[in-house]
């Protein structure tokens, strides 16, 4: 026989459920990925103001970051993180030339990017070390990104954008 009241037993299993829950939450942020809304218009066409996208960590976790991924970066000098593509990962030397972006010799072809803005590419190049990579906003002309600031360390990057859940009418896996 026990002498629990059905109201301690039910205050215990509810802290066992809420405490359970927000566990499997934690592990499921910090182990597979993270909700994300977007804020501003740098990444426009490819992503838009107030749209919700999903951002996995699992491929920084295992090293597997691309050119071309569209990443999840924290920004130390602002208040929220920030959404860009990668465009040149370690051992990359890219160059800026007359408004070409040139990727280890040839000019890179980008048909996600704005073409309606006007970008600005000062005439430099760089060389990537380890863990550097050189991200920049699809909306040249409306983005601040390593044009500006240089090549973001690998531990900025927080995940790899891989679904578009909203709104309902461009949700997608995201290549």
């Amino acid at each position: 026989m026990t002498d629990e009241k059905p109201k301690d037993s039910f205050l215990k299993s509810l802290i066992q459920v809420v405490g359970g829950a927000i566990l499997i939450a934690t592990a499921f942020r910090f182990l597979v990925g993270f909700t994300v809304q977007i804020n501003g218009i740098s990444m426009e066409p490819t992503f838009y103001h107030n749209e919700m996208v999903f951002s996995a960590t699992y491929p920084v976790k295992l090293g597997n970051i691309k050119r071309g991924d569209i990443v999840i970066v924290k920004r130390t000098s602002e208040h929220e993180d920030v959404i860009k593509r990668i465009l040149a990962i370690p051992g990359d030397t890219l160059e800026f030339s007359n408004d070409r972006v040139i990727l280890n010799g040839k000019t890179l072809n980008e048909p996600y990017i704005n073409k309606a803005e006007s970008a600005f590419y000062p005439a430099m190049t760089y060389v990537l070390k380890e863990n550097e990579y050189f991200i920049l906003g699809d909306n040249r002309g409306h983005s601040t990104d390593s044009r500006m600031y240089g090549p973001i360390n690998k531990d900025t990057i927080r995940g790899v954008v891989k679904f578009r859940y909203y709104p309902f009418d461009r949700i997608g896996i995201i290549k």
